[in-house]
């Protein structure tokens, strides 16, 4: 696998778990950002701490590989 593979990878997943409740905030609640405070941190904070588990996970796994390799 090429080096700047999982970066790129993880890079994506951040973009789109950030991107997702942004997007579900506008659909949920169409008349704008005065009605959207739940429904962002409903969102945002799950997705936060789903992001942070992520990047603990692959930043794990890339280190087991680099060592074992």
């Amino acid at each position: 696998m090429k080096t700047w593979t999982p970066f790129k990878l993880a890079t994506l997943l951040a973009v789109l778990i950030n991107a997702f409740p942004l997007l579900m905030a506008f659909v949920v609640q169409a008349d704008g950002w005065k009605e959207t405070g739940w429904v962002m941190y409903m969102l945002l904070i799950p997705a936060g701490l789903g992001l942070m588990l992520l990047g603990f996970i692959t930043s794990m796994v890339m280190f087991f590989r680099r060592r074992n390799a």
